[in-house]
């Protein structure tokens, strides 16, 4: 007979329950409406935006891999920190055209996800208590980074996949001394750092658990295994030597946010958006099923000390980097290996609270209430604010009857100190969107930020290639408005006026005259 909540079970709800839901609800109709209602959420969530046209570091995706798995190889290898592994998934997922093209691309993130949200599963069901997986894997799936990462052609999906794995299997090996764990441990650890070296800083938290398993609980210090894992770790990434030395020596080119804040730490922590629709989810499910809650049931310390680490290094390491030095890496992408920590923390709290079954309706709840709400479903299918397709469209339109020169900001920081002058070499990522998206309009190239050079190269080109030229196009971003107003100034000194055309962030400042200035 199926259980229901009127049932005596082993997640704590009383036979003398008597819920709104008594007789009605059973334990496997819940555990069948949770993946239904996952499924359906999440195809309705992450359809509209992996068919979006790709973003700026998307097409550096596609420069990387469109020319085949040797040059993806080559191409990356001097470009420092991307990853060279990822590089070369990506490059058998790439073609040149096609309405699946952006899809394609994105398909070895979502492979990733589906993974890190496996071994999210495995890894609460192990360590939190039986079908306490579901509810860290659907805390996971929604969570609202993973939901941004989900669709974009970058290393993150995978790399949260390998940190997860890394964490599961160092977690089996502490609990089983089996040596395959081990094996596996070293071989999903290499993985976090051929996927996104940043992500690597899940190590303290290996280390701060092994520690404590060893020396606090005394658990057997099998000092030799873990040493020979650590330093097969290092065989392993050995060939990316030179590649690392290559980021750190280029590490300049991360400075391109502004330095972070005690609220930017605190909001990394924990989303209040997160905070709220789990909270109230709670509530609802305290008002409707008060028989529900139950006392929580305490973590292994070791295993909440291997949580509580992996939640909060990455987020305060990158926070003291980025105040203490020009180095700015406080950015929600790198800090992204913390998500599964945090999604299998809210879920111990849901289960612990209030068992298996009102724990999925807790986090469905929530779910709801948050990134899967009727609001979030409707924001997917908006214009995304960072694609290059809607200014990519708008140039197409201006091209019909003459094809008008384009200036373009390089949209990577590299653009500030190599070479942007050259424009479009098959050498160069610095405009790589116009390689995953060729336009038959002249590139007039310019850096990433406004300096002396670029207006000095402006100011050539005007007396120059456009001094009889009756339109010219200049992309602008609305994160760099005095690029903007120098543009229209001194465009308006050459004869121009000025039409904005806004896409999203990124504008099209259409210059025209009636007559060709005679120089």
């Amino acid at each position: 007979m199926e259980n229901t909540f009127v049932t005596e079970n082993p997640k704590g709800l009383p036979r003398e329950s008597r819920t709104l839901f008594s007789g009605v609800i059973t334990q496997s109709k819940i555990y069948k409406a949770t993946w239904i209602i996952v499924i359906l959420l999440a195809t309705l969530l992450w359809t509209p935006r992996l068919f979006r046209s790709f973003w700026l570091d998307e097409a550096g995706t596609y420069w990387m891999s469109h020319n085949g798995p040797i040059a993806a190889i080559r191409s990356t290898w001097h470009w420092p920190a991307q990853s060279v592994l990822y590089a070369f998934i990506t490059s058998f997922f790439t073609v040149h055209s096609g309405p699946m093209r952006e899809f394609l691309l994105r398909l070895p993130t979502l492979i990733g996800i589906a993974a890190g949200a496996y071994f999210v599963f495995r890894l609460a069901e192990r360590a939190i208590g039986k079908d306490a997986g579901a509810i860290a894997a659907v805390v996971f799936l929604f969570h609202p980074m993973t939901i941004k990462l989900a669709a974009q052609a970058r290393p993150y999906g995978l790399a949260m996949a390998a940190v997860t794995a890394s964490c599961w299997m160092l977690y089996e090996w502490v609990e089983t001394r089996q040596r395959r764990f081990l094996l596996a441990y070293i071989v999903t650890s290499a993985l976090v750092i051929y996927l996104q070296y940043l992500f690597a800083v899940v190590f303290i938290a290996h280390i701060a658990y092994l520690l404590y398993v060893f020396v606090i609980e005394h658990r057997g210090w099998h000092w030799r295994d873990i040493m020979a894992a650590y330093l097969a770790v290092a065989a392993l990434v050995a060939p990316l030597l030179p590649h690392m030395r290559l980021s750190f020596q280029q590490k300049a080119s991360l400075v391109y946010v502004a330095p972070p804040t005690v609220p930017d730490l605190a909001a990394e922590f924990l989303s209040i958006y997160i905070a709220y629709g789990f909270f109230l989810a709670g509530l609802l499910v305290q008002f409707f099923l008060p028989e529900s809650s139950r006392r929580p049931r305490a973590l292994a310390r070791s295993f909440f000390v291997l949580l509580f680490v992996w939640w909060l290094a990455a987020p305060v390491l990158f926070f003291a980097a980025s105040v203490t030095s020009s180095t700015r890496i406080f950015v929600d992408r790198y800090m992204a290996g913390s998500v599964p920590a945090q999604a299998l923390l809210i879920a111990y709290g849901g289960y612990s609270i209030f068992g298996a079954l009102a724990g999925r309706v807790w986090v469905l709840l929530a779910v709801l209430l948050t990134t899967g709400s009727p609001i979030a479903l409707l924001a997917g299918r908006a214009t995304g604010y960072r694609e290059l397709g809607p200014f990519m469209q708008i140039i197409r339109e201006e091209s019909i009857s003459n094809t008008p020169p384009v200036f373009f900001p390089s949209g990577v920081s590299e653009g500030n100190f190599q070479d942007w002058r050259s424009g479009l070499r098959e050498d160069s990522h610095l405009f790589a969107p116009f390689v995953a998206y060729p336009m038959k309009n002249k590139l007039l190239p310019l850096p990433y930020n406004l300096n002396e050079d670029a207006k000095r190269y402006v100011s050539q080109e005007l007396q120059s290639e456009l001094a009889t030229t009756l339109e010219v196009l200049f992309v602008a971003k609305e994160d760099d408005p005095e690029f903007s107003r120098w543009m229209v100034a001194r465009m308006k000194e050459a004869g121009f006026a000025a039409t904005d055309r806004g896409a999203n962030v990124y504008h099209v400042i259409i210059f025209k005259r009636p007559l060709a200035v005679q120089h």
